[in-house]
């Protein structure tokens, strides 16, 4: 099967490097031919350097076969952008367009050159709204204008694809469509454990010693993830059980230390490392923390951070109506669910989770089930199921 995969202006997004460029390279794996069209800014025209390097891996994980245009400014025309995926699709003659998220979606079915897998990664319009800050009502008109057109985007893509790829089951009842759904979470490379003289010298540089423990947030600060709140639960472990210590991950340091001298932390660490860093010095921790406030975005959602504490072997203490994390975690006893962000009662249930965690079963979910190992046979079911529509 020959697959063209589309992407419209997230090139630069963290996870469309740690999910999408491992997917292209398990499909070539499985036997089938990628192709990679990729619309960027224009304001790549002019700057390329913050681009360069990721298309460089783009790239390579589509086999040299990569295609680069750039697409219109958000509110121009979209036309603009349809004629140039149609003309770069009609070379590639694809069996399949995987569109990742509905813009890319939308072009796809307007270019009209093969039947499209849209693959939403979350409902888009209520993430516009959520990432400001902002209730609908407070929006001004044009910000209201941009969710109007995630909006009609959204639908289109529903309505016009041939398969739909989303993220957890919520969202799947969310979406209300009876066929060619396809539930595939968020996933990432296994982490490797850390020896026990490793992890030791680990945690000795984090200031965590002998028969202490260590809780961990790693992510942005923004509000939305809830990160304040995620110091306040640490801050209240650790006056529940003294010596548990508390390490920040954050790409913003500084915003970090302010942050955390707030809430009554100042002297916790702060580290701002690359991915690949922050992956590799997880397993150095106990427990990790992810708490989400109850919104339609966070119902649906599938954290990649989830996956990658459990590879990592920690268990998680995180809120209620996560997606299918927060019942996995009750289920298979991975961790500790908590009421919500703000609840009274949290950090005595962090605490109580803290010395029984079992970071040996959290590893062994995390290989059994999320890796690219398990998704990529259910992408190709997608692909098969919109290639057998094309061909009907």
């Amino acid at each position: 099967m020959k697959i063209a995969h589309l992407i419209h202006g997230e090139i630069l997004a963290p996870a469309v490097h740690s999910q999408t460029f491992p997917l292209l390279r398990g499909v070539r794996d499985a036997g089938h031919e990628v192709h990679l069209v990729v619309l960027t800014s224009p304001r790549r025209l002019v700057a390329p350097g913050r681009w360069r390097l990721a298309l460089r891996e783009a790239g390579s994980a589509a086999g040299g076969r990569l295609t680069v245009l750039t697409h219109a400014p958000r509110l121009m025309p979209f036309h603009w952008s349809v004629r140039a995926v149609r003309r770069a699709l009609a070379k590639i003659g694809p069996d399949v367009v995987h569109a990742r998220q509905s813009r890319a979606a939308v072009l796809a079915l307007r270019a009209g050159t093969a039947k499209v897998v849209a693959d939403l990664r979350g409902i888009r319009p209520e993430e516009y709204v959520l990432s400001l800050g902002k209730s609908d009502g407070a929006l001004t008109p044009a910000e209201a204008r941009v969710r109007s057109m995630h909006r009609e985007q959204q639908a289109e893509a529903l309505a016009g694809a041939s398969a739909v790829v989303c993220v957890s089951e919520p969202f799947a009842r969310h979406l209300s469509r009876e066929d060619g759904v396809f539930v595939i979470p968020n996933v990432c490379a296994p982490i490797e454990a850390l020896d026990p003289g490793a992890r030791d010298e680990g945690r000795r540089r984090l200031g965590i010693g002998p028969g202490e423990h260590a809780l961990v947030y790693s992510g942005s600060l923004a509000a939305w993830q809830c990160a304040r709140e995620a110091l306040r639960l640490a801050r209240g472990v650790s006056e529940e059980m003294p010596g548990c210590r508390f390490v920040l991950l954050t790409h913003d340091a500084a915003a970090g230390r302010e942050l955390l001298a707030e809430e009554g932390l100042p002297d916790a660490p702060v580290l701002s490392l690359t991915p690949e860093k922050t992956r590799a010095l997880l397993p150095a921790f106990d427990l990790a923390l992810l708490l989400r406030r109850d919104h339609l975005v966070n119902r649906v959602s599938s954290p990649v951070k989830f996956a990658e504490y459990l590879h990592a072997g920690l268990p998680v203490a995180l809120t209620a109506g996560i997606g299918d994390a927060s019942t996995t975690v009750e289920r298979q006893g991975l961790g500790v669910l908590l009421p919500s962000p703000d609840d009274a009662g949290n950090a005595v249930r962090v605490a109580k989770a803290i010395p029984a965690h079992d970071g040996e079963l959290c590893r062994s979910f995390a290989r059994a089930n999320l890796t690219f190992a398990q998704t990529v046979p259910l992408y190709l079911d997608a692909f098969s199921h919109a290639a057998c529509q094309a061909s009907g």
